[in-house]
């Protein structure tokens, strides 16, 4: 893993995930040098295909 920043703390107990985020964040800052909200965009569409796992696995754990 890289050095964690503020956001990346809730995603250890998942280092598949964390290591995924890391290197999302490592492509899209060599993609958006320039740009940032490129880069941010990038980010949240992988943020919000975890929160939808997340989702689903949550009700299967309510079942």
């Amino acid at each position: 893993m890289t050095g964690l920043k503020r956001g990346s703390v809730k995603l250890l107990p998942h280092p598949d995930q964390s290591m995924q985020y890391d290197a999302c964040k490592i492509k899209l800052a060599l993609q958006f040098p320039d740009h940032r909200r490129g880069y941010t965009e990038g980010k949240q569409e992988f943020i919000e295909c975890l929160l939808k796992e997340a989702y689903v696995w949550r009700q299967q754990q309510d079942r």
